[in-house]
């Protein structure tokens, strides 16, 4: 998966997921014949709710989070439906990721109009848009939004049309293809091909063989009655496998509509499964368990200590039920009478806060364990798209960095010292950060793995250049809960020296008063523009007059606005 490349300005194209290649053509189904073309929105299938989305990003620069990289444009595809009874635009999260600068523009019209966006979800890969308020009569004018379908996906060998604007012209493209695979795959394409084995959300998703291509992504994929049956979210490389695209099917999309309209524009997220487990198939695991015949399930390996899960299930129980439905041995459940499917579907499908019921089997002995369903407690969350999010309270910021500098000491949270490796650098990366990534779990809500992440070298630093990729575990002996906590237990010392304890043994030491003076210049020297991220700097703040005298605790409870 990557994200796509910088094509000319008349044919600039997104497509997270989506390799680079050349365009291919749809595998024939010989079985159906074919529709006759689409050629303009007189005809059968509607092409007027199809519109092209422009973005101006400019996204982080995690090697030196003070920055932003260059711009870039690139474009993808959209379809208007109905959100909470209005006309928007749907289209993926990763098709406006690091936006400064959003335009849409209609089929067949030339104008362009500024967009707003109103919402992201990077775990299902969605966005939600508009336009300008005073654009929205003429923008939606005459235009009858896609109804979403109201089946979990579409069948398999369902012949399916796919539109949107992808890379090779500037006019809409109808493609066909056919359904040829339905099962849960991972969303939040990993940074980094390690992590996708050991984390992430894995929801429902729909495989194709109709041609996708960079600037399909956000396109409609639609049924034999023009419903909306999914939407374009990632491809294949063509050196890897023809004809193979993704498609976020009908259920996410209104499981993504409906948790917007549940939580008043506010996107909560998809809820998870709060236990580690391993399969039963094997014969000698299951006697091992003491499972009869007529018993199946997974094995609970851990449970979320942040979860209700916690003190409720324990190591060796068996889950062989989930609201009623059978788990099989190999994790699976039924799914549309016919084909299985992981049984995350079924926790998939609630919404944070509802209700739900295991059953377990622990030492030959059946209860129910009745949970409330929540989104994961990451140690380090994935990714998430970079965005600025429209809403009354103003522009919500997500997905930039923060960071807090000392003496040339640059120091980040691990999800963005990773962050920082490009996919040639995976092979530098230490493996005890890897093992943190995609196993860590919490132990109290605001935990984070704060990473000494590069040092601006300077003689007040001079002897620590082999500190650099380690977790700091301390300061001056007190426990690092967090990034904020570092910069108030840093910026209120009073000590003589401060004395960062490594997660390799090492002790960093910094006289305070040098550092003090000496960091200032430092900053100067790196062009760094300030010693701080805003939301880190609004912690210190409130810590800072007097000195010692408030409790960090205190301090941490102060929100930031900056997300």
């Amino acid at each position: 998966f990557c994200m796509s490349n910088k094509l000319p300005p008349e044919e600039r194209s997104s497509g997270f997921g989506i390799e680079k290649g050349r365009p291919r053509k749809s595998a024939p189904t010989p079985q159906r014949p074919p529709r006759p073309p689409v050629t303009n929105p007189d005809d059968n299938v509607p092409l007027g709710p199809v519109v092209k989305v422009y973005t101006v990003s400019s996204r982080p620069n995690y090697k030196l989070p003070w920055q932003d990289l260059d711009p870039e444009e690139f474009s993808g595809s959209g379809a208007v439906i109905h959100a909470n009874g209005k006309p928007r635009v749907l289209t993926n999260a990763h098709v406006i990721d690091g936006h400064t600068f959003v335009r849409v523009r209609k089929q067949g019209c030339p104008k362009f109009y500024i967009a707003r966006v109103l919402a992201v979800a990077s775990d299902c890969d969605c966005a939600l848009l508009s336009v300008a308020e005073s654009d929205e009569d003429e923008f939606f004018r005459d235009m009858e939004p896609f109804v979403l379908s109201d089946r979990n996906a579409p069948d398999l060998q369902e012949e399916v049309m796919v539109l949107g604007y992808p890379t090779g012209g500037d006019s809409i493209c109808c493609t066909e293809g056919i359904v040829s695979r339905v099962e849960l795959l991972q969303y939040d394409s990993p940074h980094h091909y390690w992590s996708g084995e050991f984390r992430g959300l894995h929801l429902l998703c729909v495989q194709i063989d109709a041609a996708v291509n960079n600037g399909n992504s956000g396109g409609p994929v639609l049924g034999d009655h023009g419903e909306i049956v999914g939407i374009v979210f990632a491809g294949l490389d063509s050196g890897e496998a023809e004809s193979v695209g993704y498609v976020i099917p009908s259920e996410v999309l209104r499981h993504f509509v409906d948790d917007l309209r549940r939580n008043d524009g506010h996107y909560v997220g998809f809820p998870w499964v709060p236990f580690s487990y391993q399969t039963c198939d094997n014969p000698s695991v299951r006697e091992w368990s003491g499972l009869s015949a007529d018993v199946t399930g997974v094995r609970v390996t851990d449970v979320d200590a942040l979860s209700d899960a916690f003190g409720r299930l324990q190591y060796g129980d068996v889950v062989s039920e989930i609201n009623g439905i059978h788990v099989a041995n190999d994790g699976t459940v039924l799914f549309r009478g016919r084909e299985r499917v992981g049984f995350e579907y079924l926790i998939s499908r609630l919404f944070v806060g509802d209700k739900y019921v295991l059953g377990v089997n622990r030492a030959g002995k059946k209860f129910i364990v009745e949970l409330q369903a929540r989104t994961k407690n990451y140690l380090a969350p994935p990714p998430v798209a970079a965005s600025r999010v429209s809403s009354s309270q103003g522009d919500i910021v997500k997905g930039w960095p923060s960071f807090f500098t000392f003496a040339g000491l640059v120091f980040v949270a691990l999800e963005d010292y990773l962050q920082s490796f490009t996919h040639e650098e995976d092979r530098y990366i230490p493996s005890k950060m890897i093992v943190k990534f995609c196993q860590g779990k919490k132990s109290f809500p605001d935990e984070q793995v704060v990473v000494l992440m590069k040092i601006l070298a300077d003689e007040v630093n001079v002897g620590y250049e082999l500190q650099t990729d380690s977790q700091v575990i301390s300061v001056n002996d007190v426990a690092v809960r967090n990034l904020r906590h570092l910069a108030v237990l840093v910026e209120t010392c009073s000590d003589r020296f401060l004395r960062f304890q490594m997660d390799n043994g090492s002790t960093v030491v910094i006289d305070m008063l040098k550092g003090r003076n000496a960091s200032q210049q430092i900053l100067e020297r790196y062009r760094v523009r300030a010693p701080m991220s805003d939301d880190i700097l609004e912690v210190v703040r409130s810590a800072s007059v007097p000195l010692n005298t408030q409790p960090v605790e205190d301090v941490l409870a102060v929100p930031s606005n900056t997300i």
